[in-house]
């Protein structure tokens, strides 16, 4: 049943989301396609996967054990940081780039970027700069709509 629900999930999934990181298993951040993969092989890994998407670390103690798990606040942070990275490593990292993450336009005009280059954006995360703290909020909320995908399956 486990691997069903996280099977029929990521079957839900955009496909630009397969390959960028959603879940962390012992400090390593796994995408959903690999998630996928470890979960099919019934590995260790593969085992902790199911149980985190299922019942892993939760938000809020008191939700229903047998709903799907959302992701704890430092582990969204941590997780939606490496998904903008592995988004702007697909660039050049010196051609300035107008920059759009998961798929969604930023709403806001002072975040769609412009003109900066990948290595700009990346000293932006790195000092945690107003623009570097929307990149990951704008990330955030885009994974927890992902979190509330898995409600549906």
């Amino acid at each position: 049943m486990a691997f069903e629900k996280l099977s029929g999930w990521v079957a839900t999934l955009p496909r630009a989301e397969l390959d960028k990181p959603y879940m962390s298993v012992e400090g390593v951040f796994y995408t959903p396609r690999k998630m996928l993969q470890e979960a099919r092989k019934r590995s260790k890994v593969g085992k902790t996967i199911l149980r985190n998407f299922l019942v892993g670390k939760r938000t809020n103690p008191g939700e229903n054990v047998g709903a799907p798990a959302t992701l704890a606040e430092a582990e969204l942070e941590a997780l939606a940081e490496a998904r903008v990275r592995a988004v702007l490593a697909r660039y050049p990292p010196d051609q300035p780039i107008v920059y759009v993450l998961s798929g969604v336009s930023a709403p806001d005009p002072e975040i769609r970027g412009g003109g900066l280059t990948p290595t700009q954006l990346l000293d932006q995360l790195a000092q945690k700069t107003p623009e570097g703290l929307k990149l990951i909020e704008q990330e955030k909320n885009y994974m927890l709509y992902l979190e509330e995908l898995k409600k549906r399956v």
